[in-house]
């Protein structure tokens, strides 16, 4: 069963504060949570009654348990910047409706890696293939579109 240590001298009461007073939406479900679990209900019930899986409340707990309140503080932040330009952005859409080959590249058809070392040798700026597919999305191109071979016009008149 979870607890909630008591090296961190918080009571029910004090979570349940934290809980009702934090002005994030996410640290007030985890401070409800750590509440929950010191009122002595189980993590299979905690979990049931905020909508969570019991490995996510276990998580939360043990998290509390090593760090404090500091702990519940989420990591992930929110969206994080940009890293290309609108600029470069146009101009990574341009070289993508184009054969590899006008970039430089011995290539016949663009792919992730080929995508990723065309913005650093272009652009000087290292991306994942994963932020490549978000720009591609945001361009309304797809990864999958890449690999689609050009239908060839025939020259019969």
């Amino acid at each position: 069963m979870l607890r909630i240590n008591s090296k961190w001298k918080e009571t029910k009461e004090t979570l349940l504060k934290k809980a009702i007073e934090s002005p994030q939406r996410r640290v007030r479900e985890r401070f409800m949570c750590l509440f929950l679990i010191a009122s002595g209900l189980p993590a299979v019930e905690v979990g049931k009654l905020i909508g969570r899986n019991r490995m996510t409340v276990a998580a939360w707990v043990n998290r509390f348990n090593e760090r404090g309140p500091k702990g519940v503080t989420p990591l992930y932040r929110g969206k994080s910047r940009r890293i290309l330009t609108d600029e470069e952005l146009e101009k990574l859409k341009r070289a993508v409706r184009r054969s590899p080959r006008y970039s430089g590249f011995e290539k016949v058809r663009w792919n992730m890696n080929l995508l990723v070392t065309y913005i650093e040798r272009e652009f000087g700026k290292r991306v994942r293939q994963s932020t490549v597919r978000g720009y591609l999305h945001q361009l309304g191109l797809s990864a999958k579109s890449l690999r689609r071979r050009r239908k060839r016009v025939s020259e019969s008149s």
